[in-house]
C-alpha cells in the first residue's frame, strides 16, 4: 500500500513538473475545464427552463381546478337546471303505461281538432320513446296533425296547444293557404309513468 502511494506521489510530481515546463499543455487543461464547466451550466440552464414550464403548466391547471369561484358557478348553475327540470318535469303529462299515455295524447288531439273545427283530420301517433328522468320512467311521443283548417283557425289552435295545463312542443308547423287551407303539425309530449 505505501508502495501504490508512492508510485501516485510520483506521478503527481512528474504531472506537476510538466505542467511547469509545458505551456500548451496547461492551456489544454484549463481548456478542458472551462468546457466541462460550460456543458455543467448548459445543462442546467435547460433543466432549469424545463422545470419553470412544468411549474407554470401546474400553476395554471391549479388556478382552473382550485378557483373557488368556478365551484359556486358550477352551483349556481346545477341549482338553475334543477328549477329548469322542475319546471319541465311539472309540465308533463302523467300516464301508468305507453299505452295509456298514446290514447290520451290522442284523445286530447282529436278533442281539440273537433273543438277548431278542422276537417279531413288524418292523426299519426309515433311509437313512444323511452326516457329516464331522474330515476322517473317516462316516454316522449310524437304525433302528427294532417287537416284541412281556415287560416283564422291556425292561430287558436297553436294558442291553445301552449296555453294546454301539459307541455305540447310544436316541432313543427306548416300552413298552405291554397284549396282551402292545408295544416301540418307535429306534436311531441313527455309524459311520466304514474304507478
Amino acid at each position: 500500500m505505501i508502495d501504490t502511494r508512492l508510485k501516485m506521489k510520483g506521478v503527481a510530481d512528474s504531472l506537476t513538473s510538466e505542467l511547469e515546463r509545458n505551456d500548451r499543455l496547461r492551456r489544454m487543461i484549463w481548456l478542458i475545464a472551462y468546457i466541462v464547466v460550460l456543458y455543467v451550466i448548459t445543462f442546467l440552464h435547460d433543466a432549469n427552463n424545463l422545470a419553470a414550464q412544468r411549474i407554470d403548466t401546474l400553476s395554471q391547471q391549479l388556478s382552473r381546478i382550485g378557483n373557488t369561484d368556478e365551484v359556486e358557478v358550477w352551483e349556481r348553475r346545477l341549482a338553475h337546471e334543477s328549477d329548469v327540470f322542475e319546471t319541465l318535469k311539472s309540465g308533463c303529462w302523467q300516464a301508468k303505461t305507453p299505452e295509456l299515455a298514446s290514447a290520451d295524447m290522442q284523445t286530447v288531439i282529436s278533442q281539440l281538432a273537433g273543438t277548431y273545427s278542422l276537417e279531413a283530420v288524418r292523426l299519426d301517433l309515433a311509437e313512444p320513446e323511452y326516457r329516464l328522468l331522474s330515476g322517473t320512467n317516462s316516454w316522449l311521443i310524437r304525433a302528427q296533425l294532417s287537416a284541412k283548417a281556415d287560416s283564422g283557425v291556425v292561430p287558436l289552435l297553436v294558442n291553445a296547444l301552449e296555453g294546454s295545463q301539459s307541455f305540447f312542443a310544436i316541432e313543427r308547423l306548416r300552413f298552405i293557404q291554397r284549396r282551402g287551407g292545408s295544416l301540418d303539425l307535429l306534436l311531441a309530449a313527455c309524459f311520466l309513468e304514474v304507478k
